[in-house]
Order: structure tokens, then C-alpha cells, then sequence
């Protein structure tokens, strides 16, 4: 016997966000816990299509290993192909992999209603956006990271190296110097 509500638990998922790892993803306070885009969306785009087209999941995964670059995305390709053998479902197995839980979720979601090649379709689009966000912010940024640096390197430059070449003028000028009554106080 349920108890009152506990059905309704089961079959209303309930979603929460992680501000963490959006914060961490999204703005890069911290390292980002994904893997390299470009690969990712290539991946994503690649099982899409050949699951759309019909081909079993493993064969999709085992053939990825070959085109994909990223050392950490391989390893889960394995992990996640493994797993799947074992007969674990598609979303426990990207979890396990290392896939965020964000990812496995949309693949879940989908793959109840028989559209797991849209999930991944549409997890590959996010992540060529992603990727593409990423390079312009970068782009946009890189000349105020210069000028930060260069201006961190001259401020303590300029009050060691002036700094005593000012006193030292200062020091030579003396009470010689006549200052207007506007401006003394």
C-alpha cells in the first residue's frame, strides 16, 4: 500500500538547479567541470544523428572513441559503453561516466517519450552555443585582462623607481618654489 502523495512523488520528478555548477559553468569562478566543448557538441551531434537513423547506442558510443579528441570525454565514451553493457539506463550511465547530471537529465527526459536522438541533437546545439559564447567572451575580455596586468606591473614600477626621483626633486626645490594664493588653502 502507498502512502497519500507517495504515488503523486513518483510520478512528479521533481527539478532542482545546481547554482553551483551554473556559477561555475556559466561565469568560470572556478575550473569547469564539463568537458571540452567543441568535442562535446560534436559527440552529441554525431549520436543524435546515427541513433536517429537507428544504430544501438554501444556501436554509436564505440565508433565516437575514434573521432573524439578529449582524453576525459574518451574515458566516459568507455565508461558510459561499459555501463550500458551491464544494462545500466543511458541517464545512469552518463552520470557514472562523468556527464553532468544537467546532460543526463535531458537525456532521461526525452528518452521516456522515445526521443533520445532529439536530446541529443539538442544537447549538441547548447553546446556549440556554449562554445561559441565562450570564444567571444574570451575575444572581448582579452584586452582588459592586459591592461589589468600591465597596469598592475607599472604602479609598483612607478612607485619604486619614481617615487625617490620625485622626493628627491621635491627635496632640491626647497621653500623656492612660489605657490599662487588661488590655489594654497
Amino acid at each position: 500500500r502507498l502512502r497519500a502523495g507517495a504515488l503523486e512523488h513518483y510520478l512528479k520528478p521533481r527539478i532542482t538547479q545546481d547554482i553551483g555548477q551554473s556559477l561555475s559553468t556559466g561565469l568560470g569562478f572556478t575550473t569547469p567541470t564539463d568537458f571540452e566543448l567543441r568535442d562535446k557538441a560534436r559527440l552529441f551531434e554525431t549520436l543524435g544523428k546515427r541513433l536517429k537513423l537507428g544504430a544501438p547506442i554501444t556501436t554509436s558510443l564505440e565508433s565516437a572513441q575514434e573521432y573524439v579528441q578529449d582524453g576525459r570525454l574518451k574515458s566516459a565514451l568507455a565508461i558510459m559503453s561499459a555501463q550500458i553493457q551491464d544494462g545500466q539506463p543511458l541517464h545512469v550511465a552518463m552520470l557514472n561516466a562523468g556527464f553532468t547530471s544537467r546532460d543526463a537529465m535531458v537525456v532521461r527526459a526525452l528518452s521516456d517519450s522515445g526521443q533520445t536522438f532529439q536530446a541529443f541533437l539538442d544537447l549538441a546545439a547548447e553546446a556549440k552555443a556554449r562554445s561559441s559564447r565562450n570564444k567571444a567572451l574570451d575575444s572581448a575580455l582579452r584586452m582588459p585582462k592586459i591592461m589589468v596586468v600591465v597596469l598592475l606591473a607599472a604602479l609598483p614600477a612607478f612607485f619604486l623607481l619614481m617615487g625617490p626621483q620625485m622626493l628627491k626633486s621635491f627635496k632640491q626645490m626647497g621653500p623656492t618654489v612660489n605657490i599662487p594664493e588661488s590655489i594654497r588653502s
